[in-house]
């Protein structure tokens, strides 16, 4: 199609001039936006953000993250007091709600929906046309051939045909004005159609990540052997939502554990390391429903409610009992260790203040310390 040009649209002197001196005219707010738009839609620009995503996720896998483990980062903080203030500026400790990484994360969603659109639109009118009409000119073809054949008319194109058919080209027979007959043929559909279905899938991943950032919640909780859980806020030691989920959405769910076993490595250069971590119990699923069996390992988690109970990791609870002055007991039951070592502060009767070391200290032996 032929662009008109109208007379208020035309180059001004000064443009004119600017052009004669080697200078380029400044683009319209208009043509910088178009612009703008199709080197984000672009193919190449997809890929590379797709890249540049891959390489924003690099720190998440290496650094410790509180939503995956908030004792490790605690950890991480001790063992590197002055880099941790810096990581903590940049978002390493929470990349993937990060700014940067959300960024990342829209710009590459926009980008391969404004692929994907135009591209299916053009997919669907190719698919409609067919084939491209053979030219009457053999010869403007980048590569052509002609022969001659003592072969009737029909015969040449039903082994043409055949011919197109089995190397996979979509064909087509046409008949032209003055009796002469042409096979149209083309190809490439099955491979336009996989690169539209890989990046509607891409599409779909990164959907479904960013719904479930925002409608879904993850928390974390240590529950001691033969001990019990219900799935209610207050419960959860630790808790983080995306920013459409509300308290209601908890499914009203409860189970216990009955029993619980992990197993380490006990001789060679591997000594130390963990080889099994196993639970079992009953679990309800509804207020007043009868308990089922479940049965837990890492990587294999429990639906429970619809919800996913994964474990994670394993330690140690001391069975601690602590009395005041007169013998009665303030604190009985186990008390989950954190990393090595149990602290507990106490008050003694009459105090005015609590000791300045702790009232009990112990060391437990877990595959971090490696012994006790």
């Amino acid at each position: 199609m032929n662009e008109v040009t109208r007379l208020d649209d035309r180059p001004s002197a000064a443009g004119a001039t600017s052009r004669a001196n080697g200078q380029a005219s400044a683009l319209s707010p208009r043509a910088t936006g178009r612009w703008v738009w199709r080197t984000l839609t672009s193919m190449r620009t997809a890929l590379l953000l797709l890249l540049l995503l891959a390489l924003a996720a690099v720190p998440g896998s290496l650094i410790p993250q509180v939503k995956v483990d908030s004792l490790a980062v605690r950890s991480f903080a001790t063992r590197h007091p002055d880099l941790t203030p810096w990581l903590d500026r940049l978002g390493m400790f929470s990349v993937y709600n990060s700014p940067w990484f959300s960024a990342i994360y829209l710009l590459l969603l926009v980008s391969l929906v404004g692929c994907i659109v135009p591209r299916a639109s053009h997919y669907a009118r190719a698919l409609r046309a067919g084939p491209p009409a053979a030219p009457r000119n053999l010869s403007r073809l980048p590569h052509s051939l002609t022969y001659e054949t003592d072969e009737g008319v029909g015969r040449v194109l039903d082994r043409a045909l055949t011919a197109l058919r089995r190397d996979g080209y979509r064909v087509e027979l046409r008949q032209e004005d003055a009796g002469v007959a042409a096979v149209a043929a083309q190809r490439g559909y099955a491979r336009e159609a996989g690169n539209l279905l890989f990046h509607v899938g891409v599409v779909v991943v990164l959907v479904g990540v960013a719904g479930t950032s925002l409608f879904g919640s993850k928390a974390g909780v240590i529950v001691v052997e033969g001990g019990s859980f219900s799935n209610t806020l207050p419960s959860y030691d630790e808790f983080s939502a995306g920013a459409l989920f509300t308290v209601a959405d908890l499914r009203p769910f409860s189970f216990t554990l009955d029993d619980f076993e992990a197993r380490f490595e006990t001789d060679g250069p591997q000594a130390g390391a963990p080889r099994l971590f196993e639970g079992s119990g009953t679990y309800t699923d509804t207020v007043g429903g009868a308990p089922r069996p479940f049965h837990i390992e890492v990587n294999s988690p429990v639906q429970i409610g619809g919800a996913d109970v994964f474990l994670i990791g394993s330690g140690y609870a001391p069975v601690v009992t602590v009395r005041d002055g007169r013998g009665d007991v303030v604190l009985p039951g186990a008390i989950p260790a954190d990393r090595c070592v149990v602290h507990l502060r106490g008050r003694r009767q009459g105090a005015r203040r609590p000791p300045d070391r702790p009232g009990l200290q112990g060391r437990v032996p877990t595959d971090r310390c490696g012994g006790g």
